[in-house]
């Protein structure tokens, strides 16, 4: 029984060198060109959810679409002159980068609905370097009197 689960595991050890050889990198982590971050927004006729998206400057940002309304609705970007329009149960993708920090706001002249977009400076390395680790830095110690 254990020579069995040592030769699996040696097999697809074997398996997974012979893949990665080959190109075929099953599994493992990609690096991508532009970071991408993935949101999918819900249109209900409350609003979108979520309403609020974060990401950082110079990310792509993939976005899925899908309504719960019965009239047709759509997300509209007017900074990034992206439309998705949707119908109930379908779902659409499209995706758009944010090359500039700030607030985008998205909406639906349909429905009149509101969503905004946050795109956050990156920090760079001066930033990190100018933070200090919380441990490191003179904390007073509160120490009880004896009376």
């Amino acid at each position: 029984m254990i020579k069995g689960a040592i030769m699996k595991w040696i097999i697809g050890f074997l398996l997974l060198i012979g893949a990665s050889a080959w190109g075929l990198d099953y599994g493992l982590p990609q690096k991508l060109e532009i970071p991408q971050r993935e949101h999918s927004i819900i249109i209900t006729d409350q609003g979108y959810f979520p309403n609020r998206i974060s990401l950082f400057k110079g990310e792509k940002l993939k976005i899925f679409v899908t309504s719960l309304r019965n009239k047709p609705s759509c997300l509209f970007i007017p900074d990034k002159n992206l439309f998705i329009g949707v119908k109930k149960g379908e779902v659409r993708e499209s995706e758009v980068i944010f090359n500039e920090q700030g607030s985008y706001s998205f909406f639906c002249p349909t429905g009149k609905i509101f969503g905004k977009i946050t795109v956050l400076k990156k920090m760079d390395e001066e930033d990190k370097i100018q933070r200090m680790i919380a441990s490191e830095t003179p904390t007073h110690l509160w120490v009880p009197k004896d009376e």
